[in-house]
């Protein structure tokens, strides 16, 4: 029993993650895909990967979905190739997980002037992004543009690219 314990417990208390991660900031983000009618706000947190232009963001997210009119919570990461400097391009892959809140409708029928058939369920997505962050200003501050394609993991859901402006602020 007691080598099971140690065999637990070692591996967390050996590992130092001020040796291998440190903070990369934190933003807000609008994001917005017009041709889905979709909106929304996210609020973002990232992680350098210690001497090596590897980044992680993860965040969450609440967003409409005009085109079937319902509500949609997410939680996502992201993984980016990004060189640290005052203005760093980007490009990063990821996945999330939305999560429907309200705004179910009836099944089997088009909206009128619906491109797709309405998102009725909650459901997971691989991201791949691509974008520019650029330093302003005094005090560790940052903006962030980018273009993320969203691949839903529903088997009859076609992708949709989503446009997103950050703002945060560096540690």
């Amino acid at each position: 029993m007691l080598v099971c314990v140690t065999a637990w417990v070692w591996p967390a208390e050996a590992f130092d993650r001020e040796a291998y991660e440190e903070s990369g900031g934190t933003a807000c983000q609008v994001q917005a895909a017009p041709s889905e009618a979709i909106y929304g706000l996210a609020f973002t947190d990232g992680t350098w990967l210690v001497g090596a232009p590897v980044f992680a963001e993860y965040g969450v997210s609440l967003f409409s979905d005009g085109e079937s009119e319902g509500l949609f919570g997410g939680a996502g990461m992201t993984l980016r190739v990004m060189p640290r400097g005052a203005v760093a391009p980007f490009a990063g892959i990821g996945g999330c997980y939305n999560h429907r809140f309200e705004g179910e409708e009836p099944g089997g029928t088009l909206p009128v002037g619906a491109s797709r058939p309405p998102r009725q369920e909650s459901y997971w997505a691989g991201l791949f992004e691509g974008g520019l962050r650029v330093r302003v200003g005094a005090g560790g501050r940052f903006v962030e543009a980018a273009g993320r394609y969203v691949l839903p993991g529903l088997a009859d859901e076609p992708g949709y690219w989503l446009l997103t402006v950050s703002y945060g602020f560096l540690p």
